[in-house]
């Protein structure tokens, strides 16, 4: 089922392509806000306490793996988030777990299964239609694109046919969740496509 986490995290990696993050960088600072966000919205339950650049952390890469990495703070406009060097690339940290392009591709991708296309076309023109200005700010980005009463993906912008989009069936607010280590690659290539 495709919830808001899955639209926000679509959302927010569409906004970090259409200013000027490759792909596999804009997947991880998607999934990175969807899960800060539906983390605030729960009250920052636990944890292991916060980051700072510069430091050096235990990080996990995947179950059973952990490395050590600097993190490092990273700006997308005004919004500030941590990352690590991965293989050269940016992969935005939350806890003590690095969230890579295979993990939104999991908890994203194929929840939305194969409406995934045409969810990415959707979030590119909703993107599309937002100026500049409004990328770069958190709090506006998140209240014009992503209100927080919002519940659906309805709501969002989306197209739907009765509690469907293009055929996904929809929950108002799905928590983050493992799905297996398979991944299917659908991913859209969306910064060529932002002017």
């Amino acid at each position: 089922m495709v919830g808001r986490f899955q639209v926000m995290a679509l959302l927010q990696a569409a906004r970090a392509q259409a200013l000027g993050y490759p792909l596999d960088e804009a997947e991880s600072f998607g999934l990175n806000r969807a899960i800060f966000y539906a983390a605030a919205k729960r009250g920052f339950k636990g944890g292991t306490g916060s980051k700072h650049a510069g430091e050096k952390h235990v990080l996990r890469e995947t179950p059973g793996r952990s490395t050590t990495k600097k993190v490092q703070q990273d700006a997308l406009g005004d919004e500030v988030a941590y990352y690590v060097e991965m293989d050269g690339e940016k992969r935005y940290v939350m806890g003590d777990e690095i969230q890579e392009p295979g993990d939104f591709r999991r908890q994203v991708a194929e929840r939305f299964g194969q409406a995934f296309p045409q969810a990415c076309e959707q979030a590119v023109q909703i993107v599309g239609q937002t100026d500049r200005a409004t990328l770069e700010s958190r709090r506006k980005f998140y209240s014009e694109r992503q209100p927080p009463h919002v519940g659906s993906p309805q709501e969002h912008g989306f197209r739907t046919e009765g509690n469907s989009l293009d055929g996904v069936r929809t929950a108002p607010d799905t928590a983050v969740e493992e799905q297996g280590d398979s991944a299917i690659d659908c991913r859209c290539d969306i910064g060529e496509r932002i002017q």
